[in-house]
């Protein structure tokens, strides 16, 4: 009962913070480039977040304690360009 308890107020609270936070958005454009507020470095985290991605990192880390630090280095390349 307190893992329901906690996921639906983790839910409530999101779906809060997204009400509030759409009352300033004008456009889709405004949407799309976030009012063009950021700074260089958070969308330099968003693009890399957006390229690596969780299932890489989660997956190369798996196939490392497999096979061994030879499986680190092989997505080093796409990573670097």
């Amino acid at each position: 009962m307190t893992y329901l308890f906690i996921i639906l107020f983790y839910l409530f609270t999101l779906i809060g913070v997204g009400i509030y936070k759409s009352n300033k958005i004008k456009t889709q454009a405004d949407f799309a480039v976030a009012g063009r507020s950021l700074s260089p470095w958070i969308l330099v985290g968003t693009m890399l977040a957006t390229w690596i991605g969780t299932g890489s990192i989660l997956g190369n880390a798996g196939k490392t304690y497999e096979t061994g630090m030879a499986a680190f280095i092989l997505p080093l390349g796409g990573t670097l360009g």
